[in-house]
């Protein structure tokens, strides 16, 4: 997960970088929520069958996200903001990526109920060599809300030969 997007609205999403050397079949992920810090991940939304090469970027926006919104722009896919979707988050609510059914990366703290992401964006630090299980706020660079000049460009310090997403 190399970004997340908790905008005003409906503007909400999620971006997924492939740091690896490889291209990477973006079918073999989901996403989940988990809801106010209870309970576990639910909610997924398996990723379409579509390749994303190495060193791009994947954007997964809320179909309900404002129609003039700059955001739509950038969505390589949408997907439904019903009340069973990943991306119906509010601020306290732990999104995950999983890869082939097993836990792969989360942005959000897991198990609390504070608003740690409301009305904010936030863009995976370049230093962050891959994806990791559990939450760690320094790994993560703050923007405003409704920021999204950085959802294309995110880069990594070094490439993994690990074929899997952040």
């Amino acid at each position: 997960i190399s970004a997340y997007v908790e905008g005003s609205s409906y503007n909400k999403a999620i971006a997924l970088y492939n740091g690896t050397k490889h291209a990477i079949n973006i079918a073999d992920y989901a996403l989940g929520i988990q809801r106010n810090g209870e309970g576990d991940f639910v909610n997924y939304w398996q990723l379409p069958d579509d390749v994303l090469q190495a060193g791009d970027t994947y954007i997964i926006v809320s179909s309900s996200c404002d129609e003039g919104s700059a955001l739509r722009q950038y969505a390589d896919a949408f997907i439904p903001s019903l009340e069973t979707s990943p991306l119906n988050f509010n601020g306290n609510d732990a999104i995950a990526l999983y890869h082939n059914r097993i836990l792969s990366d989360v942005v959000g703290r897991v198990g609390s109920v504070e608003n740690w992401g409301k009305d904010i964006t936030l863009y995976r630090s370049p230093a962050t060599l891959g994806p990791t299980t559990e939450y760690n706020e320094l790994q993560w660079q703050q923007a405003p809300k409704d920021d999204f000049a950085q959802l294309r460009s995110h880069t990594m310090q070094g490439v993994t030969d690990t074929p899997t997403l952040v």
